[in-house]
C-alpha cells in the first residue's frame, strides 16, 4: 500500500512523521 511512497513518511532516524489527523485515520 504505502511501497515506495512511506519512504517519504520517514526522516532521516527512521521514524514515522505523520500529521496528527493520519494517524487517527490509521486507528479507525
Amino acid at each position: 500500500m504505502f511501497t515506495g511512497e512511506h519512504e517519504r513518511l520517514l526522516d532521516e532516524k527512521g521514524r514515522l512523521v505523520l500529521p496528527p489527523n493520519f494517524r487517527r485515520y490509521l486507528q479507525e
